[in-house]
Parts: structure tokens; C-alpha cells; sequence
């Protein structure tokens, strides 16, 4: 599926967002849903340092590390709940006491890096590009995406069906290996799926 460009951004060196383009979901935060053929500040946000453009959704990143998201989100992508679908002003996303380091949106889907490297994904799961093993529900909030908590994440890029993640070699502490040295060994990253598994199939050899 190609995704038409159809939202434009600028950040100035000051941090000020500039919007401008189709605007038919309120993706350009400006309120309404008129387009701009010129750029136009966008209100609210403060110093912004990354900003990723979705299909029909804009997400932001300010100096502070908060996430604000604006546009549609028929599918979840605004990361803002079930009842709120479309924001044609700035929304700030709820992420407890996490703060973000990268932002990214793809056609539908969402994705937030925390500043722990963490990684959380919201919208559609489709494709299973939300990483979180569920590949058929929408998902509305920012939600973990267990399958790379092993990983220690530094930037996150989406495309219109899938997810990419950029990995740094995780700080050791004295004695302990990291999961890319276990990798490395050819031996599994610790997760508790994989030390369930084992335990289960100690029972299942008692058993027998």
C-alpha cells in the first residue's frame, strides 16, 4: 500500500512548529480543517525537536520530552483512548512519569522511544507492526511493544504497514550480560516468556 504525502512540516531553530498542507482531519493542529499553502505556527506546543507525519496524524516531541499528538485517529494512532478520535488542536499524550526521546507515525500507527529505551506503539496492529504480539485489534494507548523489551531502542521509523527500530548495545553492569551478548553466545534474550517456557517444560518431564 503506497501513503500519499500530504501534510508539510518546518521546525524553526526557536523550536516553533510549522504546519502546512491538507488539513481534512485537523492534522496540521491548527485548529480546523482547512488547508494552508503557507506555513503556519503551530499554537501550544512550546520548543518542539521531533515531529512524525501519519497518513491523517501529526505527533510532536518538545524539549521537555513530552509526546503531543493532533489529526484523526480512527484507529487508535492519537494514542488519546477510544472516546477522543480526532483533535484538530494539540493533544498532550498521557505517558506517566516516561519521557520521550523519538517520535515516529506511519500511516496508521503510532510510536513513542521513552528516554529508558523503551519503546511504545499505538493504533493499528495489522501486520503485527505495533510489536506487541496482538494483530488484530486497534490499540489506543501507548502500549509497551513487548516483543523488542529485550532491546535497548534508540530511534523507531514507520512506514505505511511496518516498524523499524534502531538498537544500541545496552550498559552492562559488572557480572551481567547484556541480551545482545546472550544473543551473540546463541542463547535466547532473557525475557520472562522464555523462563515460563522452560519451567513449563520441567513440569511436563516431572509429569511424565
Amino acid at each position: 500500500m503506497s501513503v500519499r504525502a500530504q501534510l508539510s512540516f518546518k521546525i524553526k531553530i526557536s523550536g516553533e512548529l510549522y504546519t502546512f498542507g491538507e488539513n481534512d482531519d485537523g492534522q496540521l493542529g491548527l485548529g480546523d480543517r482547512e488547508g494552508r499553502s503557507r506555513p503556519t505556527a503551530v499554537p501550544r506546543l512550546g520548543s518542539v525537536t521531533r515531529v512524525g507525519c501519519g497518513g491523517q496524524h501529526t505527533v510532536a516531541l518538545t524539549e521537555s520530552g513530552e509526546v503531543w499528538c493532533f489529526g484523526g485517529g480512527s484507529q487508535g494512532q492519537l494514542g488519546l483512548g477510544s472516546r477522543l478520535l480526532t483533535a484538530p488542536t494539540p493533544q498532550l499524550l498521557s505517558l506517566g512519569q516516561l519521557r520521550g526521546r523519538e517520535v515516529a507515525a506511519g500511516h496508521c500507527h503510532s510510536a513513542v522511544v521513552t528516554e529508558d529505551h523503551q519503546l511504545l506503539t499505538f493504533g493499528d496492529s495489522r501486520h503485527g507492526k505495533l510489536c506487541t504480539g496482538d494483530e488484530e485489534s486497534n490499540v489506543f494507548t501507548p502500549q509497551p511493544a513487548s516483543e523488542v523489551r529485550h532491546l535497548h531502542i534508540a530511534m523507531v521509523v514507520l512506514g505505511g504497514c511496518q516498524t523499524m527500530v534502531l538498537v544500541e548495545r545496552r550498559p552492562v553492569s559488572p557480572g551481567r550480560r547484556s541480551p545482545q551478548q546472550l544473543i551473540a553466545n546463541g542463547l535466547p534474550p532473557p525475557s520472562d516468556d522464555v523462563h515460563s517456557s522452560a519451567r513449563q517444560r520441567r513440569r511436563e518431564r516431572e509429569v511424565s
